[in-house]
């Protein structure tokens, strides 16, 4: 059987763009796709709907010259039509966002853990060829769905033309290792969450595959970041960049290979909410003041828990942001085990017999992706990615990971001025008038972070390139050991 409406549909409109008068511009490999009979109809609803927003936007921004370069790029007509360069970007881009990788053998395991099937659609991810000049730099959050609903008198962020251009103008590099959440936040007017996190969802085709309602998510993503506390390290940025760090370990580290569409989910969420509610003071804090947090679990990974159930518990008390809602209850569970788990992996208490585990695994299973799923240890790898992204600020490039460092021991001196006004024993390292920081620094590279980004590079041989990084960083800070840093 071939897909007849996804055919005439795309045919239809490449011959209207005088792209073609058969179908020899038509990519092989959407020829083969054809067949795939289970594809037809949402590919053919994914088209349409990518055309009617682009149509849409577009006509817009030659208006108004509102979005990027659009009104010098795309000229309106006479008519109400847009040009036949305009039409062709927008073929195009859907062709490059839908189409990238058939023909080829599937990115991601199906939940059944067979490669090269099929779960609603494939999931390509970002288009190969990275995020272009042209008014597609950041289609996912342009073509956000408005959100009127409002949850305890908070909206959602609808961002001004003057910020939307500056938002497409710091997506760009979004897939890179290297990208800087700092510029996002700026120019979302501090809501890099709800940017990056509808950004991402969108880019891995998320929100279609599980049909999340759209309004639903971007509530969600409003209320969870009005959660974070404004502490100096621990905050929405700290949370967007960690999401932003997994993406582009999915995107371009090989990640993505390993795990099924419902454990990118899962991987994605948590690290949007790993740290919610975090009031910039760490477990052992808590346990010694008897704080409320302490009580209500017991003195057991006390932040973790407690961000847990800011996520969990948020979704029951208010069903408009309910992501959950219509999914079957074998995936609920599936997600929340996935969740939890992750989230109390990122208790550095847990760190060395974790990563003692997780070298014991990789030492066997190599990056064989095989391996990984045939022995059901995608998950640990899951907790352990979490983990390194959530510790990545000090394999980030030097003038990123000095701002991390910064904001962090600043973090721990607020504590360590608390600890002393409750008269309760000072945390290590958060004693403001002894605390040796660029050594610090490099003893928690050297035997933290350091050692689990060797053990990720086993697994993902790309990690090398952020040990390279770690290294050079922590010469970086060995060379700053006699200077008084951040006093």
């Amino acid at each position: 059987m071939t897909c007849p409406y996804l055919l005439q549909s795309l045919v239809y409109t490449m011959r209207a763009l005088k792209l073609t008068e058969g179908s020899s511009t038509l990519p092989s490999a959407l020829l083969e796709s054809a067949s795939k009979e289970s594809l037809h109809k949402k590919s053919l609803k994914s088209f349409q709907n990518f055309r009617k927003n682009s149509l849409a936007m577009l006509r817009k921004a030659a208006s108004t010259n509102s979005v990027g370069s659009a009104s010098s790029n795309f000229r309106m007509a006479d008519s109400p039509a847009l040009t036949g360069e305009a039409d062709k970007e927008i073929v195009f881009e859907w062709l490059r966002n839908e189409y990238s990788n058939y023909g080829r053998k599937s990115s991601f395991a199906t939940s059944s853990g067979s490669a090269g099937s099929f779960k609603g659609r494939e999931l390509t991810g970002p288009p190969s060829a990275g995020p272009t000049n042209s008014p597609f730099a950041s289609p996912a959050f342009i073509r956000r769905p408005h959100c009127p609903t409002r949850i305890d008198g908070m909206g959602c962020y609808e961002p001004t033309k003057k910020e939307l251009k500056a938002i497409n103008e710091a997506l760009e590099g979004v897939n890179e290792w290297d990208w800087d959440v700092f510029k996002l936040s700026h120019a979302s007017n501090g809501h890099p969450i709800q940017v990056v996190g509808w950004h991402v969802l969108s880019q891995w085709g998320l929100i279609e595959s599980f049909e999340i309602d759209e309004q639903k998510l971007r509530l969600w993503l409003a209320y969870i970041e009005s959660q974070y506390v404004d502490t100096p390290y621990h905050n929405k940025i700290h949370a967007s960049d960690v999401t932003q760090t997994v993406h582009a370990m999915l995107a371009t580290g090989g990640l993505r290979e390993y795990l099924t569409e419902s454990q990118v989910l899962a991987l994605l969420l948590t690290a949007i909410a790993h740290d919610v509610g975090h009031d910039g003071l760490n477990n052992k804090y808590h346990k010694n003041a008897r704080s409320e947090r302490a009580m209500t679990f017991n003195d057991q990974s006390i932040q973790e828990n407690y961000h847990l159930r800011v996520i969990f518990e948020s979704m029951r008390t208010h069903s408009q942001i309910d992501l959950f809602e219509g999914l079957d209850e074998d995936v609920i569970t599936e997600l929340r085990d996935m969740m939890i788990r992750m989230v109390l992996h990122t208790d550095m208490s847990t760190h060395f017999v974790a990563l003692k585990e997780f070298n014991t695994i990789a030492e066997k299973n190599g990056s064989s992706v095989d391996l990984w799923k045939s022995n059901s240890h995608s998950d640990t790898l899951m907790s352990h990615v979490l983990h390194c992204c959530d510790l990545s600020g000090q394999a980030k490039k030097q003038s990123l990971a000095e701002i991390w460092s910064q904001r962090c021991i600043e973090e721990f001196f607020i504590q360590g001025d608390k600890e002393k006004d409750k008269g309760l024993p000072i945390s290590p390292l958060c004693d403001r008038t002894t605390t040796p920081v660029a050594e610090s620094q490099v003893g928690f590279i050297q035997y933290v972070v350091l050692p689990a980004y060797q053990a990720l590079a086993r697994v993902l041989p790309t990690a090398d390139l952020h040990v390279v990084q770690l290294r050079q960083n922590s010469a970086y800070w060995e060379s700053r050991k006699d200077e008084s840093v951040f006093k």
